[in-house]
């Protein structure tokens, strides 16, 4: 269950960085404050956070490469936060199976934006895990 919590903490700092351009040891320690964290569940945030900011470059290319005719620059930033934060686990974070990384980004966004976001999120992380395996299948 901490998992959970700990990766939704990791998108509300996501989606901060995308404000920001970077997150404050303030909001890092208010939003983390009397969650049932552990040590590994701190760890696995801290990893998502400095990884993000060392490819979010990257990052961003390659999640632009998959949003079909929407304009990356528009898209509805909650979106955009998951979107970043289940590609930044799929492509370095082997400890995590790619599928868990697309269900999990599709359950937080269906709390955090419409239903047609969570749509739209499966569908690009589904051809982004096409992509990273090299499955050619049409389903």
């Amino acid at each position: 269950m901490s998992r959970k919590v700990a990766r939704e903490c990791a998108y509300k700092l996501v989606f901060e960085y995308l404000f920001n351009g970077s997150n404050t040891d303030e909001t890092r320690t208010e939003l983390l404050k009397d969650k049932p964290l552990t040590e590994a569940d701190t760890t696995y945030i801290d990893a998502v956070l400095r990884g993000m900011e060392e490819h979010y470059g990257e990052i961003y290319a390659f999640v632009s490469e998959f949003t079909g005719n929407f304009n990356i620059e528009r898209m509805f930033k909650p979106d955009l936060a998951v979107l970043i934060l289940a590609v930044y686990e799929m492509k370095y974070m082997d400890d995590i199976p790619l599928s868990v990384s697309i269900n999990e980004a599709v359950e937080l966004i269906k709390n955090y934006s419409t239903e047609a976001s969570s749509k739209y999120v499966n569908g690009v992380l589904g051809a982004i895990y096409k992509n990273l395996t090299g499955d050619k299948s049409n389903g």
